[in-house]
């Protein structure tokens, strides 16, 4: 949730340090007019994969690198708006809830938030949506997937995550920033069935370029 606290935190650093561009460095805003249209959009994806709105490369990483690894939380509203229209490649109706992809607690303390559920919000309020950041608990500590293949990724997530019974019943759509081999995203998923969620689905801000067509 982007709080009064963290709002009053971004405009005193605007003030002392006025923001640049992610992508091109330009003074005065965080995402100049020229690189947010250059974002380089995925195609619209086939029937029951994960629905990513941008390829992870150029501004768009330089925008979720600004947000996870600088603390710039306003790149979450800004991510959320350029996703926004892949949104319509969800299978209507909308979902009950957004859920967001649970960061290990540890990670989380440190960073002093989850970038997911920052996304989430800045994707449900201009809709009405909920989000649900609970109904989903990462319940054991993982090594960052970072330089591990697809197998070991599986591996390295697989029953790290635990729903609350109340997805019972209820149409859901994961929401994280980035996906590679999907196997964070699969196993959120797989435990969101097994609490009885009647569907599932997810929706990522962006996806490298490789896995465009997979």
């Amino acid at each position: 949730m982007i709080t009064a606290w963290g709002q009053m935190q971004t405009y005193v650093l605007d003030f002392l340090f006025p923001p640049r561009c992610a992508g091109c460095g330009a003074h005065g805003t965080p995402l100049c007019p020229t690189c947010a249209a250059a974002v380089e959009r995925y195609p619209a994806p086939r029937a029951g994969e994960t629905v990513a709105a941008l390829v992870f490369t150029g501004t768009t990483r330089a925008c979720i690198h600004a947000l996870k690894y600088d603390g710039q939380r306003r790149y979450a509203t800004i991510l959320a708006t350029l996703a926004g229209p892949a949104l319509a490649y969800l299978l209507p109706p909308p979902p009950d809830a957004l859920v967001p992809v649970p960061l290990a607690p540890v990670r989380e303390r440190a960073r002093g938030f989850n970038q997911a559920t920052l996304i989430a919000d800045a994707l449900a309020a201009p809709r009405g949506w909920q989000v649900q950041p609970r109904w989903l608990t990462r319940v054991r500590e993982t090594p960052p997937q970072v330089g591990k293949d697809h197998a070991a990724r599986r591996a390295n997530v697989a029953g790290a995550f635990v729903a609350d019974a109340a997805v019972r019943g209820r149409h859901l759509c994961l929401i994280d920033d980035v996906t590679t081999t999907g196997a964070t995203l699969n196993a959120c998923t797989t435990a969101l069935w097994a609490a009885g969620a009647a569907s599932v689905c997810a929706f990522v801000i962006a996806r490298p370029e490789m896995n465009r067509y997979t």
